[in-house]
């Protein structure tokens, strides 16, 4: 009691005495919660010095009804407490003061030791829930109190519809219940939180195989979910892996991907990884297009520009994709007298047999009646075009209206288009299909591999 009262003491005194600000250093961050939504966003600095670029996302609770929560422009102070008690007589950690007794602080505890965090106040966030202050799990809390300096800059403000642009994060439980109730905050960092030891580790895969360059996600489980997860690889030559459990196989050979909690329970993965990476210098092994890639080299349909280099960012040129179906199709022979009738393509010319072959097949056409373009790069309506053609014209079954610039398509690309998105051999992204976009030499890859068409 003498404790509780010494410290409510404490508070009255700072309440009327005021806090210094820091001074006019510039902090690295700035905060913003939108108390309609309980989400607080993190901003760092771009290049010219503002607090544009988004960093970090948080879920909170602001003000119940009957309470207030302030709106408007506020800085972080300088003085901040580890453990404060609040004017309820609970306690919170990691309290940071922005205006008055307005703070962040963590979840309310009932006294000022990690066990005895009160479990509804848990659970109610994510809702308006408090007197006023900015609650937070225990771990974003810690995360101001470490790294937000006095005189960082907070803005508070009501707008239902919006989330913010990292949206609204979940809590790291949902829920907990009465039976699992310990009196811990689940992200508390503290030694002895018993969420963060784990009882159990397994993988869902026993043995994978790979081949050089390929990448794939291997996927363990933990219990509780609370619990940290970390990985490692007995032999990062052969297979690395990465923090979100992605394998990336580098060289011929055996490793153990292990996955493990801190108390040394684990799980292992055996990865045989087969053949050699490509003799290409750019490209990145596990890249999304390297598997793509190393199948078109392996038919002929795609090779390098110059001496270990693909050039997988490049934009293919209509030489390359006539070339490309020409040896899909197996490069059929063509009668002695065949000869292009483009100024721009000669019998010297790689393309000259593809470009001739697919001319008469009606699947490409030249940019007018004696230039071909051959170096021209190919858009992604050009090159669905081209493949329709090739596959038949077969009827289109998508409608394009949904995509939001489905109005700049041009009429001869419009039931190609079409076809390659009802076959899912072109994906929009952003709710736009992108017709006249260049399309690159890896994504020229990734959709050959989609073609229906394999000869």
């Amino acid at each position: 009691m003498f404790k509780r009262c010494l410290l409510l003491l404490s508070l009255i005194a700072l309440l009327l005495t005021g806090t210094a600000f820091a001074a006019n250093s510039k902090s690295p961050y700035a905060i913003k919660v939108n108390i309609a939504t309980n989400t607080v966003t993190i901003y760092t600095q771009d290049e010219t010095g503002d607090y544009t670029i988004p960093y970090k996302a948080m879920i909170c609770s602001t003000a119940r009804p009957g309470h207030t929560t302030p709106q408007g422009s506020f800085t972080l102070q300088t003085n901040r407490h580890r453990w404060l008690v609040m004017v309820d007589g609970t306690y919170g950690q990691y309290a940071t003061r922005f205006k008055g007794h307005y703070l962040f602080h963590s979840i309310c505890y009932t006294d000022d030791v990690n066990n005895a965090m009160i479990r509804d106040a848990y659970n109610n966030l994510g809702n308006p829930a408090s007197m006023g202050c900015v609650r937070l799990q225990t771990i974003d809390a810690k995360w101001i109190y470490d790294n937000c300096p006095g005189g960082t800059n907070v803005t508070i403000y009501s707008d239902p519809n919006d989330l913010g642009p990292l949206g609204k994060p979940d809590k790291l439980l949902d829920y907990i219940s009465e039976a699992e109730y310990n009196g811990w905050d689940p992200t508390d960092p503290a030694a002895g939180n018993p969420w963060l030891n784990a009882v159990s580790v397994t993988m869902e895969s026993q043995t994978l195989t790979l081949t050089a360059g390929q990448s794939t996600k291997v996927t363990a489980s933990i219990t509780p979910k609370t619990a940290d997860l970390y990985w490692k690889s007995s032999d990062p030559t052969v297979a690395v892996i990465h923090t979100d459990g992605t394998v990336i196989a580098l060289s011929a050979g055996t490793a153990e991907i292990t996955a493990y909690a801190q108390n040394d329970l684990s799980a292992t993965c055996t990865v045989q990884v087969e053949g050699e990476l490509l003799p290409f210098d750019d490209l990145i092994p596990g890249a999304w297009y390297y598997s793509e890639v190393r199948q078109v080299l392996e038919k002929g349909l795609l090779g390098g520009i110059a001496d270990r280099i693909f050039a997988p960012n490049t934009p293919a040129t209509r030489a390359e994709v006539v070339q490309a179906i020409y040896h899909l199709e197996g490069q059929p022979k063509l009668p002695r007298t065949a000869k292009s009738t483009f100024t721009d393509v000669t019998r010297e010319d790689p393309c000259h047999n593809a470009v001739v072959w697919a001319v008469s097949q009606g699947i490409v056409q030249g940019v007018s009646e004696t230039e071909f373009c051959p170096d021209r790069a190919m858009t992604r309506q050009e090159l669905s075009a081209i493949l329709w053609r090739y596959a038949g014209k077969p009827a289109a079954e998508t409608d394009l209206n949904s995509f939001a610039d489905a109005g700049y398509i041009q009429t001869y690309a419009h039931d190609a288009l079409s076809w390659a998105v009802s076959n899912h051999i072109l994906k929009g992204s952003d709710n736009k299909l992108h017709p006249h976009m260049q399309v690159t030499r890896a994504e020229t890859a990734a959709i050959l591999q989609r073609l229906p068409v394999q000869k």
